[in-house]
């Protein structure tokens, strides 16, 4: 695959290099336009159609069509905005017709598109035009609805846009949104019919019924265990917000929930995030949960029973991985040859992570230094000989076992990394996050933010270091890791040190 230097540095791109917002698109992004670009030339394509478009998109295969077209219209509406129309038009073209039928008017289909990464085929699976967000859960909700609709309960245009959305549909400019979103979006919208059916009103989103539903959620809210979070109210009136602008809502009810949407960011930068509550009562920075995982390694040695050594090596390495290494919820299943493999005498990570707000998931490359990979080996070795250890690697990745398992070798529970974390340390992922970031800003300034935002796999369009991130993530992620562990071994030997001068 073309990398992004080789895409800009052709001539065809040096007239658009200073259009603005052309430095933010992904390399994937630049990529489809490029082959787009190579398709016009081949068929010397001068104004292109929403027939061109589609016989273009037929050459990737079948699942990840809209996902290619979706990107080609985030190139053009930098390059040519005036296109955008056409690729969603193309889009529609593509969701009514069969391959066949949009062949008839160009090209033939090619069977095979150029692979992106290990994890690419994974992510055509996830985007597969299939899902059906009204589709009732294949098992039963341990508890039913109280202050919510079924999806299915929901007005029929409504269901039909969250169809339309789930397929990677654009309208009229508004992009669809991720598989999570539209989840999220989905159950907002069974809260806000509820609240409306409730008070006797048509569902539909007005100013009357906005303010039926605030003041449902915001009564709610303030009985929670957590008492009224501003951050919970601005979930809701975001994806109301992004529906009501995706279904070409009425002006006056869209800039309505603009409104109450601004004043609810307003109140809610003024209260302090939970997350940050949560480290204040803990205590715990990213130093001492490095010290307490080498604490349970070496005291899980010394346990009486395989099955107790087995678990305490699990919470040793759940600490010690994932506080350098803080992967999202969705992402933390690391299983052997699939997202965690050994390269150059080191465990690297590499998978994709779903973003909530990323329709596309990303890639993430993390090299674990042996400091942290230790844990990963002593996982693998139990209670056998070192000498055992070459073996017992190669034997994982062939066998792509999960890196957690039970102690007879049964995987564990998806749940069980982030489950065992917070029991353990009282903190959850987000606040693990939160908690690199702050070490590492408080220590190391600008510098030491960009090393977090890595590690935390994050970025920014407002970070002017964004677009270094790809050529130095592997090396930043390797200095997080040396400061960090530069930092313990201040903490742990500095005094013994100055006491050895002392008496010298």
């Amino acid at each position: 695959m073309s990398t992004r230097t080789s895409i800009l540095s052709k001539t065809r791109w040096q007239p658009l290099l200073d259009k603005p917002g052309l430095i933010d698109l992904s390399t994937s992004v630049l990529f489809a336009a490029d082959d787009f670009f190579d398709f016009a030339t081949e068929k010397r394509i001068v104004s292109p159609t929403p027939e061109h478009f589609a016989n273009w998109a037929i050459r990737a295969p079948e699942k990840s069509r809209m996902v290619e077209l979706e990107k080609l219209a985030d190139a053009m509406n930098i390059i040519a905005p005036n296109l955008v129309g056409h690729i969603h038009d193309a889009a529609t073209l593509l969701d009514r017709a069969q391959p066949e039928e949009a062949q008839s008017s160009g090209t033939a289909s090619e069977p095979e598109a150029s692979a992106n990464t290990r994890s690419q085929s994974d992510f055509s699976r996830q985007t597969a035009t299939s899902w059906d967000p009204i589709a009732p859960p294949s098992r039963r909700a341990p508890r039913a609805r109280s202050v919510s609709l079924e999806p299915s309960e929901l007005p029929e245009a409504w269901k039909e846009t969250l169809r339309r959305m789930a397929r990677g549909l654009s309208k009229g400019g508004v992009r669809a949104p991720s598989h999570e979103v539209i989840k999220r979006m989905r159950e907002k919208l069974c809260q806000f019919s509820w609240a409306a059916q409730k008070h006797g009103l048509n569902i539909e989103i007005t100013q009357q019924t906005v303010d039926i539903f605030d003041q449902e959620l915001t009564e709610r809210c303030r009985q929670g265990k957590n008492g009224l979070r501003w951050a919970t109210i601005r979930a809701s009136y975001e994806e109301l917000h992004r529906f009501a602008r995706y279904r070409s809502t009425t002006e006056d009810a869209i800039e309505y929930l603009a409104t109450r949407l601004r004043m609810v960011e307003h109140f809610e930068s003024g209260q302090k995030a939970l997350k940050f509550f949560e480290l204040a009562r803990t205590g715990n920075t990213t130093l001492k949960i490095l010290d307490l995982a080498d604490d349970l390694l070496t005291a899980s040695k010394h346990l009486n029973t395989p099955r107790r050594r087995h678990e305490g090596r699990n919470q040793a390495a759940i600490l010690g991985i994932y506080s350098v290494a803080p992967l999202r919820n969705a992402s933390a299943k690391l299983v052997f040859g699939k997202s965690l493999y050994w390269d150059h005498d080191l465990w690297v990570i590499d998978t994709m992570i779903s973003k909530t707000r990323a329709r596309r998931p990303e890639r993430f490359v993390f090299p674990l230094e042996p400091e942290y990979g230790k844990f990963i080996d002593a996982l693998l070795l139990g209670d056998q000989p070192q000498r055992r250890l070459p073996f017992e690697r190669q034997k994982a990745l062939s066998n792509q076992r999960p890196l957690f398992v039970h102690h007879g070798g049964r995987p564990k529970a998806d749940s069980y990394i982030s489950r065992k974390f917070k029991e353990v340390t009282d903190n959850s992922f987000t606040t693990l996050r939160t908690m690199l970031h702050t070490d590492l800003g408080v220590e190391h300034g600008e510098h030491g933010t960009l090393m977090a935002m890595i590690a935390t796999h994050q970025n920014s369009a407002k970070t002017a270091e964004k677009y270094k991130m790809d050529s130095v993530g592997i090396a930043a992620s390797l200095r997080c890791q040396l400061r960090a562990r530069r930092r313990r071994e201040r903490v742990q030997y500095g005094p013994l040190e100055e006491e050895g001068k002392k008496r010298n």
